[in-house]
């Protein structure tokens, strides 16, 4: 018998259907019926893109791909499902090509995740949840349709994942002797700083992976094996920032590669700011 919700998830399910509400009335591509929720426990909803995949996405009881929202107790997940009940002999090689794209394999379950993100990671409290499920939508699920979108013209591409990155490893020498990390304190392991990886992700899939000073593109010199490796810079460097806050991804940080992320650090007593580096490039250019 499935337990039932508790107070703080019932109201974490009514305050995600008026999430998927608002997004439906700001954005014609999403497409929601409460009707087609399993209450507050799954709440579903499909948009343009994925409903290019099947035709007549919308069954009497749900969908066969949709985002499905998990609503717990203990925690809150959005994925893409796909209902293989739903998907007919003439689906099957549009639902095989799927699988190859996300590098997935089928399984004997009914339903299949394609992708799942968690919303449980990113909040503190209930009040965070919306905020977060805007970060998640406008991020990590619109560069998951931006792939989408290019595999439906092209069924032997693959569907990338959202980018991810590794900690960034800086030297004991450059390590302030109070180290604030996001605003909150950290320890430090083997002189690896940390930093907000979900931040760094979202930066890049809005900027791209080309430095953003210099226009350089590991994937353009050097071929697709180095395809996607930047740096990431904060505009304001950690150790300056004294409050706890929420990074922006667009406005806090910016992909640049190696060589103008040690130009924006070789400033004597301070950082050099992006448009600086950017001001001495072009006057060299115009000299």
């Amino acid at each position: 018998m499935t337990e039932p919700l508790n107070t703080k998830a019932r109201l974490s399910g009514k305050m995600i259907i008026d999430w998927c509400k608002q997004k439906q009335s700001a954005n014609q591509d999403i497409h929601f019926k409460e009707s087609l929720c399993s209450g507050l426990r799954i709440i579903r909803f499909t948009s343009s893109a994925l409903g290019c995949i099947f035709p007549k996405n919308e069954t009497v009881s749900g969908y066969i791909i949709c985002y499905e929202i998990l609503n717990s107790n203990d925690s809150i997940s959005i994925s893409v499902a796909a209902d293989k009940s739903w998907i007919v002999k003439r689906m099957n090689k549009t639902y095989d090509a799927l699988l190859k794209a996300m590098s997935i394999s089928d399984n004997t379950e009914d339903k299949i995740l394609l992708r799942t993100w968690s919303v449980s990671d990113e909040i503190n409290t209930i009040s965070q949840i919306q905020d977060v499920l805007d970060r998640i939508y406008n991020f990590e699920i619109s560069y998951f349709e931006t792939e989408l979108n290019a595999w439906l013209l092209d069924h032997s591409r693959m569907i990338k994942p959202f980018p991810q990155f590794d900690l960034q490893t800086v030297s004991s020498a450059e390590l302030p002797e109070e180290i604030l990390i996001e605003g909150a304190m950290k320890d430090i392991l083997t002189n690896k700083y940390e930093r907000n990886i979900k931040a760094r992700s979202r930066c890049i899939a809005y900027y791209g992976t080309s430095c953003q000073i210099c226009g350089f593109d590991f994937g353009v010199t050097y071929g697709e094996e180095f395809a996607g490796r930047i740096e990431v810079h904060h505009r304001k460097p950690l150790y300056e920032i004294k409050d706890n806050y929420v990074v922006d991804p667009i406005n806090d940080l910016i992909p640049v590669c190696p060589n103008c992320h040690l130009v924006l650090h070789s400033k004597k007593d301070g950082v050099y700011t992006v448009e600086e580096i950017k001001g001495l490039i072009n006057k060299r250019c115009t000299d």
